[in-house]
Parts: C-alpha cells; structure tokens; sequence
C-alpha cells in the first residue's frame, strides 16, 4: 500500500499544483483528495473550472507518464487490497463485483458508478463515524478510485 499512497500523493500534487498555477484555491483533505470552496464563485467561473479540472486531470496523466499510471486491472487489484484492509479493520463492505465487470464500468466514460470498497462501506455503515472514516482513510489507502463524503460538520451551515 505504501506504493499505492506515493501514487495518489504524487497525482495529487500535479493536480492541486495545476489547480493553483489557474487561480483555483485547493485544500487537501485528510483522505488524500483535493477539496476546492466554489461556494463565492459564479456559476459560469464553476463550469470554467470544470473544464480547468479535466485538463488539470489530463495533465497529471500526461506527466506521471502512461507507464507510471495503473491500468484498469492494476486498480481493480487495489480496490480488492482496499477491501481486504477495511475487513481486516473490522468493517463489513459488501464483496467487489468481478474482475471482468469491474473493468468494464471502469472503462466506461462516466465512472460515477464503478464499485468503490468505500461506498460500500458507506452503504453497510451509513452511521459510520467522522473519526473513523478517517481513520480507515489513513489505513487502508485508495488509489485509482477515491471515495469520498461530506460529514455534518464538513458542510457549510453543517
């Protein structure tokens, strides 16, 4: 997992270093993603940015070089290794699809939908803690698809 952590860290810096270098302030969260306040911002600046992310996005690919970036199946590896740490810790998300159909929704070009080990532990634990969320995050690393949420307090007026 150490591997997988340097990845997503290293990921994450082009993208955050690129959000900046376009006028975008970005926070990184406790789970590793990057957390940008739109709230002030107009809708039309919020779609721009949309559109700056994409291409902060490709960048980030582009730079890490194609070898450096995971294939579909090397992710579908680590959310199964994601997986095993969250039962390891003693959570009972549901069981991943098949390798086969999880490559397949991966594959896809919206991948809203692709099996995450965190939202199924959300779906079996939905009253999970905040502290232990985070604590799972800290533990039992995601890369290639993160999953996150946003806790009461995390939310603005929350």
């Amino acid at each position: 997992m150490a591997e997988q952590r340097q990845t997503t860290e290293a990921f994450t810096a082009l993208q955050e270093a690129c959000a900046r270098e376009n006028g975008y302030a970005v926070t990184t969260e406790i789970d590793g993603g990057v957390s940008i306040d739109l709230s002030s911002t107009p809708p039309e600046q919020q779609k721009a940015f949309a559109t700056v992310l994409e291409g902060c996005y490709d960048n980030a690919v582009e730079q890490m070089g194609e070898q450096d970036f995971p294939t579909a199946d090397v992710f579908y590896d680590r959310v199964v290794d994601t997986h095993g740490c969250l039962l390891a810790e003693g959570h009972s998300p549901s069981n991943p699809p098949s390798r086969e159909t999880w490559i397949d929704s991966f594959n896809q070009a919206d991948t809203v939908d692709v099996w995450s080990p965190y939202a199924a532990l959300l779906e079996a634990e939905p009253e999970i803690s905040e502290d232990e969320w985070y604590r799972l995050k800290s533990i039992c690393v995601e890369d290639g698809i993160v999953y996150t949420t946003e806790f009461a307090g995390d939310m603005p007026n929350g």
